[in-house]
């Protein structure tokens, strides 16, 4: 039975907030088009790939949380959920950058 401390809670707060504002500040972001459809596609294209990014953030730090306490309560099943939390959300963060290798 796993119980929730001030410290695992204060964590959790601290990381769930900056996860937060970061998501909330690409997402308010505006996409104008210039009267050009191609500059319009690509700044479209440049949000949801922002937004990926936030959404990859979020879950690399979730991932870092679950790990962190996973180490601190010895557990090897949610050590190895943390880490493949963090590797897939560094993945979904870095997605333009992977997609734009292939093509």
């Amino acid at each position: 039975m796993k119980f929730i401390t001030k410290s695992n809670l204060k964590a959790k707060t601290i990381a769930f907030s900056m996860n937060f504002l970061t998501f909330v500040s690409i997402l308010s972001m505006t996409v104008l088009a210039d009267g050009d459809a191609i500059a319009s596609i690509n700044k479209l294209s440049d949000f949801i790939f922002n937004v990926l990014k936030a959404v990859g953030t979020v879950i690399a730090g979730w991932g870092v949380v679950q790990l962190g306490l996973s180490v601190q309560q010895h557990d090897p099943s949610a050590r190895s959920q943390g880490i493949l939390c963090l590797v897939g959300g560094i993945i979904v963060m870095f997605a333009k950058e992977i997609v734009s290798l292939i093509a």
